[in-house]
């Protein structure tokens, strides 16, 4: 902590080029799935992988910054952040959906866009429940079970932290999501359909971006040198990229229990090998412009994609992919800027509140 510097303030968030770079390149497998899914049939899987291990990355940094400064969790403070960040571009495409749906009927029945809007606002897209989805909708499962995973991992990583057992909580969680995802995934094997969405296929990753964070020291020892962070970027890239050629990838049960994970691990150190980034090279730019508006290509592809599909069908191969990075933008600047500024307020308030409930305030 800076000498002088206030117990409660909190260091400004600051966009790291590499990691954008990463969620480029993640965000690009996933519209290249969705475009070509014949030829890149394990691309969305290693996508939404790499956003996983680094949201477990990056939250769970967020988490133990607030207990080392304060010795706990502002919880009201990280979930109202989450919903600042999430809540209006996610809104916003959810009401375009049940519009598009209720006036043209391409995205099924009223019960049907009706529990689609409900899965998709309250995040239980990814659970087995008998609430009908639709197509637009499905994609938010990767949504629903980052939330979820975050309803219980402050509480874990607070009480871990207070007993000094952290690294012991670390794995016995990731023990019981391999266990859990392997038992189903052999279970299911002629069926992977039905466990492709669950919560316990794909958690795993995101104790994989926790402990990275954890152990963030040790993994820069380990890849200092540009030689050595070079070698692994190259050598993560290379098998991230052939794993997103695997044929049938999601239908492959051991790409659950292992391809999971690998994916997970690779992230991370191809993450490690950028995160110290000031700038990134001009050729690399575009991957860094589309990491950074990824949230809403993300929410938008599926939803554009299989409206034009249905209203213009000989031009959607070609429309798809520039009208989603368009609407991203506009979302980007306009109900996501929104909600950067009601952060900005919320934060002001609540050091405002703080300050004035201090016993040293006068």
């Amino acid at each position: 902590m800076t000498v002088g510097a206030p117990v409660n303030a909190r260091p400004i968030a600051v966009r790291r080029p590499g990691l954008d770079v990463l969620r480029g390149v993640a965000i690009l497998l996933v519209l290249l799935r969705h475009s070509w899914p014949d030829t890149f049939s394990g691309a969305g899987i290693v996508g939404v992988v790499v956003f996983f291990a680094l949201s477990g990355y990056l939250i769970t940094g967020v988490l133990k910054r607030d207990i080392d400064r304060t010795g706990r969790i502002s919880y009201g403070r990280f979930y109202a952040h989450r919903a600042f960040r999430l809540l209006p571009a996610l809104v916003l495409m959810i009401v375009v959906f049940v519009v598009v749906g209720l006036s043209t009927g391409i995205f099924g029945s009223i019960s049907t866009i009706l529990g689609s809007a409900f899965s998709g606002l309250f995040y239980v897209t990814d659970l087995p429940l008998p609430i009908p989805t639709a197509g637009p909708i499905n994609p938010l499962w990767t949504l629903a079970l980052e939330e979820q995973f975050y309803l219980v991992w402050p509480v874990l990583l607070l009480i871990a932290v207070r007993r000094n057992r952290v690294g012991f909580m670390l794995v016995t969680v990731f023990v019981l999501f391999e266990a859990a995802c392997t038992a189903s995934a052999l279970y299911f094997a002629g069926d992977l359909d039905k466990i492709y969405a669950l919560p316990t296929s794909w958690a795993a990753a995101m104790v994989i971006g926790a402990a990275a964070y954890q152990y963030r020291d040790q993994l820069d020892h380990l890849l200092s040198g540009r030689a050595r962070k070079v070698a692994l970027g190259t050598a993560s890239i290379v098998v991230l990229v052939a794993l997103s050629a695997l044929p049938d990838a999601k239908h492959v049960p051991w790409f659950y229990f292992v391809g999971g994970p690998l994916i997970a691990a690779l992230a991370i150190g191809l993450a490690f090998s950028v995160k110290g980034w000031s700038a990134v090279p001009n050729y690399l730019e575009p991957l860094r412009l589309l990491g950074v508006i990824s949230y809403a290509v993300y929410l938008w592809n599926v939803l554009i994609q299989e409206t034009l599909e249905a209203t213009a069908p000989e031009l959607a191969i070609w429309l798809t992919i520039p009208t989603t990075l368009g609407v991203a933008i506009v979302s980007w600047w306009t109900v996501e800027r929104l909600g950067r500024r009601w952060r900005s307020s919320f934060d002001r308030v609540h050091r405002s509140d703080q300050k004035s409930a201090s016993p040293l305030a006068a």
